[in-house]
C-alpha cells in the first residue's frame, strides 16, 4: 500500500501542476486524488495526514458543486462519506480537534457561500455527538439567510435550538459568543483552498 500512496502523491502533485493552468480540468482531479490519498492514508493509520487531503478534497468539492451541481453532487457525497469515515474513527485521537479545524476550513475558504452546506455539516457532528460544533453551521446559515430566506433562517435556527436540551446549558451565550465569531465569514471574498 506504500507504493500506492506515493504513487497517488506522485499524481496528485502532477495534478495541482496542470490545475495551474486548467483548472476546470484538473481542480476535478486534484479532488478525487485528495479523498483516496487520505482514504489510503487513513487506511494506514496516518490520520493527521488524511485529514488534511480530506479537508481540501471537501473544500474543492464543495467549490466545485457550487459551480455546477449536477456534475459534482455525488464526488460531493462521496468526500463527505470519507470525512465521515475518518471522523467517527476511534483510533484517531484528535479526530474533535480536527473536525473543528474542518469547519474552520470551510468557513475560511467559503465565507458565505458554504451556507448550503450547513444542514449537511451540522447533522455530521451532531452524528458524532458534537453538539457544540453542531451549532456552528447551524447559526451561520441563520446569519445568512436572516434576511434573504426568514423561513430558512428559522428552520436553521430551530435546528439550533433542538441541540439546547443535548448541551445541558443555556444556548444563548453561547451561541452570542458563537454568533461574535462568526460574523467576520458573513461577507467577504473566497480565499483558495490551502495546497
Amino acid at each position: 500500500m506504500t507504493e500506492q500512496i506515493e504513487e497517488l502523491a506522485q499524481r496528485l502533485a502532477e495534478f495541482r501542476g496542470r490545475a495551474q493552468q486548467e483548472p476546470a480540468a484538473y481542480l476535478p482531479k486534484v479532488a478525487g486524488a485528495c479523498n483516496n490519498l487520505g482514504n489510503l492514508l487513513a487506511d494506514q493509520g496516518r490520520y493527521e495526514d488524511a485529514g488534511a487531503h480530506l479537508a481540501e478534497a471537501l473544500v474543492l468539492h464543495m467549490m466545485l458543486w457550487l459551480g455546477d451541481r449536477n456534475a459534482h453532487g455525488p464526488n460531493l457525497g462521496i468526500v463527505l462519506a470519507s470525512v465521515r469515515g475518518l471522523a467517527a474513527n476511534p483510533e484517531f485521537e484528535s479526530r474533535w480537534e480536527w473536525l473543528a479545524k474542518l469547519w474552520g476550513v470551510v468557513l475560511y475558504n467559503l465565507h458565505g457561500k458554504c451556507f448550503p452546506f450547513c444542514r449537511e455539516l451540522g447533522g455530521l457532528f451532531e452524528s458524532l455527538e458534537q453538539w457544540e460544533l453542531a451549532l456552528e453551521p447551524y447559526i451561520f446559515a441563520e446569519l445568512i439567510l436572516r434576511e434573504q430566506s426568514p423561513e430558512q433562517a428559522a428552520m436553521a435556527r430551530a435546528d439550533a435550538q433542538r441541540l439546547e436540551d443535548k448541551l445541558d446549558q443555556d444556548l444563548e451565550p453561547l451561541r452570542a459568543g458563537i454568533e461574535e465569531r462568526l460574523l467576520r465569514f458573513t461577507s467577504g471574498p473566497s480565499r483558495p483552498a490551502p495546497g
